[in-house]
């Protein structure tokens, strides 16, 4: 099931790109979707076509392997994060050893350092990031 991830507050470094027409994507950090079965020890999807296409369309079990086609492991079912301004992402690698306020919330309104956003979300379940097609006008 995907969650998305919001900033509690805008952080200052995000402040001089905000506008009326573009806030609520500037508060959005991102959403982790369900992303099939992955190999960490190789860094590869299961899915034949790769990483940018673990979205698209049904899983059909052609379009998957059912095994690492590197290693033949088993894999474990991960997760994608898509980042709605990548200029996020590099504002959170510099809070990371700074912050530990609880700067960062989900849509269920669970609460999180930094560090607990890194360590225990994308780290633990997201291997495969994307950036979202941003359309600032």
């Amino acid at each position: 099931m995907g969650t998305n991830f919001y900033w509690k507050k805008l952080p200052k470094e995000l402040e001089k790109f905000r506008t009326p027409e573009n806030e609520e994507m500037l508060m959005h950090l991102g959403k982790r979707s369900a992303a099939g079965k992955y190999c960490r020890d190789c860094g590869t999807t299961f899915n034949r076509w790769g990483t940018q296409y673990v979205h698209k369309g049904g899983i059909q079990e052609i379009d998957w392997y059912n095994k690492c086609p590197i290693c033949g492991g088993e894999g474990k079912n991960s997760c994608s994060f898509t980042w709605t301004f990548l200029l996020q992402k590099k504002i959170l690698e510099r809070m990371y050893d700074r912050s530990f306020d609880k700067l960062i919330v989900n849509e269920y309104g669970d609460e999180f350092t930094v560090r607990e956003f890194y360590t225990n979300e994308l780290e633990a379940y997201c291997p495969i990031q994307f950036q979202a097609a941003a359309n600032f006008s």
